[in-house]
């Protein structure tokens, strides 16, 4: 009976420890289009409204064939302080024609929101907002 009952309390204990484990913020698919292609680029904006920093530890975008797109801008690759927000992005290319976003973080009770743009001409053309899961 001992022996459950510290089987029970370990498997609690190891439930409650989940505060590190990274989670995923994501957006997309969003169709660029062709138009896009020429001088567009593709936006991924991070903000961190929880009580402390938040590491991103990754930072990747994708074209819908799952090529990864080189990113030509990114502020999110120091700590994001609380309730500062942070991006990264690369060009939108002719070649293809949906992207989608990835970010993965950890912290301390990290709570973030975030959105996926289209930009050209300093327009933003499409938007989506981005989503969490857990890795």
């Amino acid at each position: 009976m001992l022996g459950r009952s510290t089987f029970a309390a370990v498997a609690v204990l190891i439930s409650l420890c989940q505060v590190g484990q990274a989670q995923i913020l994501y957006g997309g698919p969003l169709y660029g289009g062709a138009s896009a292609g020429s001088g567009g680029s593709v936006s991924c904006n991070i903000f961190n409204f929880s009580s402390a920093a938040v590491d991103i530890t990754q930072r990747r975008i994708f074209a819908h064939n799952g090529a990864a797109v080189v990113n030509i801008f990114d502020s999110c690759n120091v700590p994001l302080g609380r309730l500062k927000s942070c991006s990264f992005g690369g060009a939108a290319t002719a070649q293809f024609l949906q992207y989608s976003c990835r970010a993965v973080y950890s912290g301390t009770a990290p709570k973030l929101s975030g959105v996926m743009l289209i930009i050209k001409n300093n327009e933003v053309m499409q938007q989506i907002p981005m989503q969490s899961a857990s890795q």
